[in-house]
């Protein structure tokens, strides 16, 4: 086995004192932390089926390899929902709700702002797993904060959505490698949206599929992805007859031919179970049963593509297909004509201007357009088929994403009147919703952890580039969360210089001489060779050595520089190595255009799945479907609503192409898709939403190489607990206080030393612990002390060891005393501090209670004004009713009145002209007669005497008509209610008040006195409150005639009218001195 050598202050005695592993959920808390001390605990918990273990912020999970449904499920949910997930057993589920309280709630340590959980591991180490209890976790715990039935069904729909796409992205997205049976050949980024803690929004984003799977697999060790197996296995018939009875993986070259396993019978009935699965998460994603054969047509068509094979042609300077029965499989099922697809899989039109120059020439004289091909040789027709083959599946893949964003879309909550709008969309696509940057979001990586095989390709390249910078990250929130928690203790956090993690990765992607970049030029660059290639990085290696930050490293002398190049990464060298004879160049995996010809017979196919998904996908293979790009527009469509395209199948004679190309131009080559510079592009997208989220770690463990149960490697442990940054988690805290004991558990292991029967239970362990440090001689400069725990570098750990030792076998009577000393005054000082809290519990509670009490008056106090405000406001209202009540009588009365008034005037005008008519005869008979007999003696004008006599005469011989004016004249002035007196013009008077005293500008009673004016005219008084209004005063009898206020209102009689008015009353009583005004 391996070998590994230790110094003597890193090895932890065995001992008694040791604490209880499986108790220690942070490993932080060990007296010793390195390598050793967390590879024991880790292997030590998982004996004792204990899985999950915290180091700092880091969560280790280890692959159980067998059930544990008793961690998880509802009630383990409820559990964590109610706990602090700082003080919570670790857990995927503290994880997931860590990450849920911080997008959705605001503390005074961490505000309200976007998560990310990475989860990262080798194959078979459990990262799916975990992704889906995150999922299901992060699913149930939206629902629990959402009023109303109607909004809880819709997140419990989104989490149903989002669970059953995992069918659909196993099945096209996993295959069987030599370490696990269910590995992810691809990365995946899950963004949810959260607002008022439900899910706004889910999508999808996905990067790297290993597309070079399909063409190319160790079939002893490896399969292809499982959709291939399940349709051959479970005999799922498809569209155009393309499967015959009894098809088995091996009688297909893409799935290993000869080489390929058997199908069992236990597989052939897992294959139909898991098929079903698939058919209904396809249907959950908007794919109906029956369009679903569209789907699997495609994926045999990609399969009988594998079987075309190519042999050189007659004359020597081309090839030709050997057998032409899987060509007409592949063109049946993929809507083309047979003949066009063998014309361009073994020709292609002649690129350069010369060749078209000469070729055009020769056209003219007479020549067949097959003159104006380049014949492909046996090799290069077996890449072109390739080519379409991973572009077929590769659109399939991205397709089928965008169908799952589509589903995830559809059943979005709708979001309540004034909720702001957050994110919908994935953070990473240039065209997803814009406001997914508005809102919080929860993102879960689902990535391949850092990968060192006997022979490390290109796919492993990207892996470690992409680990590199999570790495970065890693160790970045390593050192932000220490500092955090030193500051949180009161422990004054050090000046730290970080170890550079940026070397590796500018040897890979920095411009121009990083290995990416390199590879991109060489893909581009027409007839370069993969060894040409491996050469320049080497050559660029060794301009680059004189630097001490140099990681692509010399190679060793078993090495050739064409056939490989070394690069130290953080995990370790690796060495990466050349494709060989038969497996596909490193150029070969990093092209994914498509010859432009094949390109434009797949636009023109029958098939309307084909037309779609080259229509979405652009002209490369590798247009990744990953978030919710294009859901918009494809919202609007049916499954395979694409139009027939079958007018833009490729034609020499058209003049302008489709697309640009030009006249003739169609036999230009397409500007190559580098898989690399689109993967360095994704991953710095990627590493920008990162770096705005607060980072969640897990790290997931495989136990063993056969994942059996319960049987921890520590070797295979090592390496990967290295690949996922653990040492430099460690080597972070080393810089700081490598570990943080809780005084409770220092307590627990000083207390042995102590006298049997000491009673424990009165000692402040704060107290005690710092008390008792300085007495273990270990230096002061090597530990701190906090609120809760000590914080120990690591050379304080021996000394510690060492004194904790001696203290068990009692070997140093002198501590042993003082320690005992120590306890005693611990004791002591608890008994004074429980007697102190007491008393100021006392206070606090009489305060409290005073408090309360002193608020209760005050809240009956309030209430009771609010009481009889209440009676108040109501009595007015009734008071005010009844008035209006009483005015809208009075008014009827009055109207009435004047009705009866007028009757009684029209009748007494009748009569008095009748009287009148009369009279008039009468004095007629009159004058006649004293014309007759002459005038009477006196002669001249009637006397003024006599004319009034005359007119008292009148009146008095109509008396109806005199008391019918008078009524008039008082109907037509308006009552007060409250004094019954007339108003004139608007303002109310006395009773009987002659006209000449109804003018209100005359005279001005005020309070206390009263003010006298003069009209000018016959020099009356009049009486009127300053406010205009003539009324009688209060106290004022009502049976005052107009004689009597004439006489009271005359200033000769007396100056102060109301005196006299008193003093006439005073004997009665009927005015009280306080009541005149």
């Amino acid at each position: 086995g391996e070998r590994k050598t230790f110094a003597p202050r890193d090895i932890m005695p065995a001992g008694g004192w040791e604490p209880e592993l499986e108790e220690t959920n942070d490993l932080c808390a060990l007296p010793s932390l390195n390598e050793a001390t967390v590879l024991a605990a880790l292997e030590h918990r998982y004996v004792h089926k204990v899985i999950y273990t915290w180091i700092a912020n880091l969560l280790i999970s280890i692959n159980p390899c067998s059930p544990r449904e008793e961690l998880y499920g509802a009630s383990a949910m409820r559990d964590y929902a109610t706990r602090d997930p700082g003080k919570a057993v670790p857990h995927l589920y503290a994880v997931a709700e860590s990450a849920y309280r911080g997008a959705t709630l605001d503390t005074m340590l961490y505000p309200c702002s976007q998560q990310a959980v990475v989860v990262s591991g080798e194959s078979g180490a459990g990262k799916s797993v975990a992704v889906k209890l995150l999922s299901e976790y992060l699913a149930w715990r939206a629902t629990q904060q959402i009023d109303g039935i109607e909004a809880r069904e819709v997140g419990k729909e989104v989490g149903r959505v989002l669970l059953l796409c995992r069918p659909a992205l196993e099945a096209f997205g996993n295959s069987a490698t030599a370490h696990n049976h269910n590995s992810s050949r691809f990365c995946k980024f899950i963004s949810i949206g959260m607002v008022g803690g439900q899910f706004d929004a889910v999508s999808i984003t996905t990067y790297l599929l290993e597309r070079s799977r399909i063409v190319h697999h160790d079939p002893s060790t490896e399969r292809n992805f499982h959709v291939f197996y399940w349709l051959l296995q479970a005999g799922q018939p498809v569209e155009r007859g393309l499967l015959g009875d009894g098809a088995e993986p091996h009688d297909f070259a893409y799935l290993g031919g000869a080489q390929a396993a058997p199908v069992t019978a236990q597989e052939r009935e897992s294959a139909k179970e898991k098929l079903d699965e698939l058919r209904t998460s396809l249907e959950a994603i908007g794919i109906p049963l029956d369009e679903q054969p569209r789907i699997f047509t495609l994926v045999v068509a990609v399969l009988h593509l594998g079987n075309i094979s190519f042999e050189v042609d007659g004359s020597g300077s081309g090839s030709r297909i050997v057998d032409d029965r899987p060509l007409a499989l592949a063109a049946h099922g993929l809507g083309v004509e047979a003949a066009t697809l063998a014309k361009y899989l073994t020709k292609k039109p002649m690129a350069d201007r010369a060749s078209q120059r000469s070729s055009r020439a020769s056209l003219e004289d007479g020549m067949t357009e097959d003159t104006l091909l380049k014949l492909f040789s046996p090799i290069e027709a077996s890449r072109c088929r390739d080519s379409l083959a991973k572009a077929l599946y590769g659109h399939l893949f991205a397709w089928l994403v965008r169908k799952m964003n589509a589903a995830l879309a559809a059943v979005r909550p709708r979001p309540a009147e004034g909720t702001p709008k957050a994110f919908v969309g994935s953070p990473l696509h240039h065209s997803t919703r814009s406001s997914i940057a508005e809102g919080n979001s929860i993102g879960l990586l689902d990535i391949f952890g850092f990968e060192s095989f006997a022979i490390n390709s290109f796919e492993q390249l990207c892996i470690n580039y992409a680990n590199e910078q999570l790495h970065q990250l890693f160790v970045h929130t390593i050192f932000t969360n220490e500092r955090a928690i030193h500051l949180a203790e009161g422990v004054p956090f050090p000046r730290l210089t970080l170890p550079d993690a940026d070397a590796a990765i500018r040897a890979i992607a920095a411009k121009p001489v990083g290995v990416l970049w390199l590879l991109d030029s060489a893909t581009r660059q027409p007839g370069s060779a993969e060894s040409a290639f491996f050469i320049t990085v080497n050559r660029e290696a060794e301009r680059t050595q004189v630097s001490e930050e140099a990681r692509v490293l010399p190679l060793p002398k078993r090495l050739r520089v064409e056939d490989a190049f070394v690069i130290s990464h953080f995990a370790g060298e690796v060495t990466y190595t050349a494709g060989g004879v038969s497996a596909p160049t490193w150029l070969d995996k990093n092209n994914s255009s498509l010859v432009h010809e094949l390109h434009q017979t797949m636009l023109g196919s029958d098939a309307p799945l084909v037309q779609q998904l080259f229509l979405q996908g652009g002209f490369g293979a590798n247009r990744r479907g990953s978030s919710l790009a294009d859901v918009e527009d494809e919202g609007s469509q049916g499954a395979y609503s694409s139009p027939r395209l079958s007018e833009t199948r490729f034609s020499f004679n058209e003049q302008s192409p489709p697309y640009g190309r030009g006249s003739f131009g169609s036999a230009k080559r397409l500007e190559v898709e580098s898989v690399s510079r689109e993967f360095i592009s994704d991953l710095d997208g990627l590493t920008k939403v990162l770096r705005a989220s607060r980072l969640h770690f897990v790290r997931t463990i495989k136990p063993n190489g056969k994942m059996a149960a319960g049987w921890f490697s520590q070797r295979m442990a090592l390496r990967q607990l290295r690949c996922a940054g653990t040492h430099e988690a460690i080597h972070v805290m080393k810089l700081a206080y490598l570990s943080r004991v809780p005084y409770d558990q220092l307590f627990s292991l000083l207390a042995c030393a102590l006298p049997s029967g000491f009673d424990c239970r009165r000692i402040d362990r704060g107290y005690f612990v710092r008390c008792m440090l300085p007495e273990l001689d270990v230096p002061r400069q090597s530990f701190a002390l906090g609120y809760n725990r000590v914080f120990l570098k690591a050379t304080a750990a021996p000394l510690f060891e060492a004194a904790l030792r001696r203290l068990k076998e009692k070997s140093d009577s002198k501590v042993a005393r003082q320690l005992e000393s120590i306890a005693n005054a611990s004791a002591r000082r608890w008994a004074a501090a429980a007697s102190i809290v007491a008393a100021e519990r006392a206070k606090a509670d009489r305060r409290e209670f005073r408090a309360k009490q002193k608020a209760a008056r005050d809240l009956q106090r309030i209430q009771r004004n609010n009481i009889a405000r209440r009676l108040y406001i109501a009595r007015a209202r009734e008071m005010a009713e009844e008035l209006l009540a009483l005015e809208a009588a009075e008014q009827a009365r009055i109207e009435a009145e004047q009705l009866r008034a007028t009757e009684a005037l029209r009748e007494a005008l009748k009569e008095a002209a009748q009287q009148e008519q009369v009279h008039g005869a009468s004095e007629n008979n009159g004058l006649e007669s004293r014309c007759a007999t002459g005038p009477p003696p006196s002669q001249g004008r009637p006397s003024s005497t006599g004319g009034d006599a005359y007119k008292s005469s009148r009146m008095k011989s109509t008396p109806a008509l005199g008391d019918s004016m008078l009524k008039l004249t008082n109907l037509h002035s308006p009552r007060d209610s409250s004094t019954d007196n007339v108003v004139s013009h608007g303002a109310p008077i006395p009773r009987g008040l002659p006209p000449k005293l109804a003018r209100p500008s005359q005279v001005n009673l005020k309070k206390g006195g009263t003010r006298r004016r003069h009209s000018g005219r016959n020099n009356e008084e009049r009486l009127v409150y300053k406010d205009g209004r003539a009324r009688l005063p209060r106290g004022w009898p009502p049976d005052l005639n107009p004689a009597e206020i004439a006489r009271l209102a005359t200033p000769e009689r007396d100056k102060n009218p109301l005196r006299t008015l008193q003093a006439r009353d005073s004997a009665s009583g009927d005015v009280c001195p306080d009541d005149i005004q």
